[in-house]
C-alpha cells in the first residue's frame, strides 16, 4: 500500500488544543506579595503573567474605568506594571470596574465587574507562523488481530483539558493534516490515525493496510503530552465512514469501534523533526458506562466521551471512549451509549463529558459529570441561542454572566498558518450580569474572521469574588457557546 502526505496547513487548530493553561485571570482579597508594612497595601493590586512560562510580564497596559462606553465613563486610568509585572494603587474606590490588561504579542483581556482587591492576568501569547512543530511517530503494544473482516487501528491526540471540552472541536481528536492511503482507491485520512500491518476482506478482496507513523501540528513552548487509542471494527463500516472524509463521519466511525487499549507519552515540548513513540500499556474495560443524554435544546449531534482525568482537577484529561448518542440529521435517534474505561484500581479520575454541536459547531452545549456511575445521567443542557454570521462586525455584541457563572466573549483572527486564535476576550461576572461591548474597541487593524459568546456556569458555590483561573475549570458543571463568523456572500 503507498501512503502519500498531504500538507493541509490551511486548517483551523482547535484553539483549546494550542493555549488553554488558564481561564485568564485570577481574583483574590488575599496579597499575590508581602507588603512588610500592613498599612502600606494597595487597595487594588494587579499582576500580569504570561501564561505558557508564568513569568512575569512588565510593560503591559492596564486600562481601568467604570464603564465599557466612553461617553458614560466617570473616570478612566492607564498604567503599566513594573518589572516584576505588578501595578498598585493605594487609593482606589473598590466598587466594580472594568479592567483591560494588553500587550503586543499577547491576546487583550478585559475583565468586567471586578470587586476584589487583587487581580492576576495569566496573559496568552499570540503563536506566529513559526509556532507550529508536526511531529511524528509510531504505536506499541497491539492486542492480536482479531481478524480479515477487521481493521485494526489506533489514534493519537494531544491531552486535553476543561478548556479545550468548552472550545470542543473535531481537530482535537482527528488530525487537521490528512495522508493519503491506497486502498481501492485513494483515500484521504486523518494523519494521526494508525493502522498496522495487517490484511483485511473489502467487498470480497483483500488488502494490505500499513500506515505505522502518526503525524501531529502542534505548538511549541506547551509542554505536552500526548494519548494513544487502539480500536478494531469491521472493514466494511470503518471504510464506508472514513469515505465522508469530515468530522461528523469521522465521529460516527467511533461508534463502530470497540476501544481496548489507551497509552500516554511522557511530557515534552513539541518541535520539528520530533518523533516519539507511545506504548499503549493499560487495558480498557469495554462497557464500563452507559450514558442516557437529555435531547438537547437544539439540533445537535450528541457526542459522549469517557475520560481519564489524570490529577482529579481536569487540567489533564484523556478519552478512553467517544460515542454520537443522537446525529444532527435524525433527533429522534437519540439513545444511550456504552462507554469503555480504566479499571477503578488504576488511581486515576474518571469522568463524562456530553456534548451538543449544532451545525458547524455554530452552537455548542457541553455538561461535564464527575460523579459517575455505572449508569451516568448528564441531565439539561443549557440553551445556547444562535447568532447569525456578518458581512461587517457588529457596532456591539451582548455578554451575559449567569447567576453562578462567567460570561466570555472572544474576538478570533486568522494567523498564519491558518490559525484561529483569540486577540481580545472578554469575561463579565455576575455583578455587572449584562453588557454591551464595542468592536470599536478592536480597532480597525485587525481584521476578524469569528466571534464568540460563551457562558460558563458552576456549581450554588461560586465565589465571583475569589477565583483561581489555574484550578476553577475543575468545578465546571455546564456551558454554553454561540458562534458567529464573517460571511462574504449575502447572509
Amino acid at each position: 500500500m503507498r501512503i502519500r502526505a498531504i500538507f493541509f496547513l490551511s486548517m483551523t487548530l482547535a484553539v483549546s488544543n494550542v493555549h488553554a493553561e488558564s481561564l485568564g485571570f485570577s481574583l483574590s482579597d488575599t496579597a499575590n506579595r508581602n507588603f512588610w508594612q500592613f498599612w502600606n497595601r494597595p487597595d487594588l493590586s494587579i499582576q500580569a503573567i504570561d501564561d505558557v512560562t508564568l513569568l512575569p510580564l512588565s510593560d503591559v497596559k492596564i486600562s481601568i474605568s467604570d464603564s465599557l462606553d466612553s461617553d458614560l465613563r466617570s473616570f478612566s486610568i492607564e498604567a503599566y506594571t513594573d518589572s516584576e509585572g505588578f501595578l498598585d494603587f493605594f487609593t482606589f474606590d473598590r466598587t466594580s470596574h472594568i479592567i483591560t490588561a494588553s500587550k503586543e504579542g499577547y491576546t487583550t483581556f478585559t475583565l468586567a465587574g471586578v470587586r476584589s482587591k487583587h487581580v492576576t492576568f495569566f496573559l496568552k501569547p499570540i503563536p506566529k507562523a513559526d509556532s507550529v512543530a508536526i511531529i511524528q511517530g509510531g504505536i506499541q503494544g497491539w492486542d492480536p488481530h482479531p481478524g480479515k473482516k477487521y481493521v485494526q487501528a489506533g489514534v493519537v491526540f494531544k491531552s486535553l483539558n476543561a478548556v479545550d471540552v468548552i472550545d470542543f472541536q473535531t481537530t482535537s481528536f482527528f488530525s487537521p493534516l490528512k495522508d493519503i492511503i491506497n486502498v481501492m482507491g485513494s483515500r484521504e485520512i486523518p494523519s494521526n490515525l494508525v493502522l498496522p500491518n495487517q490484511d483485511v476482506t473489502v467487498l470480497f478482496a483483500t488488502v494490505n493496510l500499513n500506515k505505522p507513523v502518526f503525524r501531529l501540528p502542534l505548538l511549541t513552548r506547551r509542554n505536552t503530552r500526548l494519548a494513544v487509542l487502539e480500536a478494531s471494527g469491521k472493514a466494511t463500516d470503518i471504510m464506508s465512514a472514513l469515505q465522508g472524509g469530515n468530522g461528523s463521519s469521522y465521529f460516527s466511525l467511533l461508534n463502530q469501534l470497540s476501544l481496548s487499549r489507551i497509552g500516554l507519552s511522557d511530557t515534552f515540548q513539541p518541535s520539528t523533526g520530533l518523533s516519539k513513540t507511545i506504548n499503549a500499556d493499560m487495558k480498557l474495560v469495554q462497557n464500563q458506562y452507559q450514558v442516557h443524554a437529555n435531547r438537547p435544546p437544539f439540533a445537535a449531534d450528541v457526542v459522549v466521551v469517557s475520560m481519564i482525568d489524570q490529577n482529579g482537577d481536569r487540567r489533564f484529561l484523556y478519552p478512553t471512549d467517544i460515542k454520537t448518542a443522537s446525529s444532527l440529521q435524525d433527533p429522534n435517534s437519540l439513545h444511550d451509549v456504552n462507554l469503555s474505561g480504566i479499571t477503578q484500581n488504576q488511581n486515576a479520575t474518571q469522568g463524562i463529558v456530553t456534548v451538543a454541536l449544532g451545525d458547524q459547531f455554530k452552537q455548542v452545549s457541553g455538561i461535564l459529570s464527575s460523579q459517575i456511575s455505572v449508569m451516568t445521567k448528564p441531565g439539561d443542557f443549557l440553551n445556547v441561542a444562535l447568532i447569525p454570521d456578518y458581512q461587517t462586525l457588529p457596532q456591539t455584541v451582548n455578554l451575559t454572566a449567569p447567576a453562578h457563572g462567567i460570561g466570555m466573549l472572544s474576538f478570533y483572527q486568522t494567523l498564519p498558518p491558518e490559525l484561529s486564535y483569540p486577540v481580545w476576550t472578554v469575561a463579565v461576572l455576575p455583578t455587572l450580569g449584562n453588557i454591551q461591548f464595542s468592536t470599536q474597541n478592536l480597532g480597525t487593524s485587525v481584521n476578524i474572521q469569528k466571534y464568540s459568546v460563551t457562558q460558563l456556569e458552576f456549581g450554588a458555590s461560586f465565589n465571583e469574588t475569589i477565583i483561581d483561573g489555574q484550578t476553577l475549570l475543575k468545578d465546571l458543571n455546564r456551558f454554553g457557546k454561540a458562534v458567529s463568523a464573517q460571511s462574504h456572500g449575502e447572509l
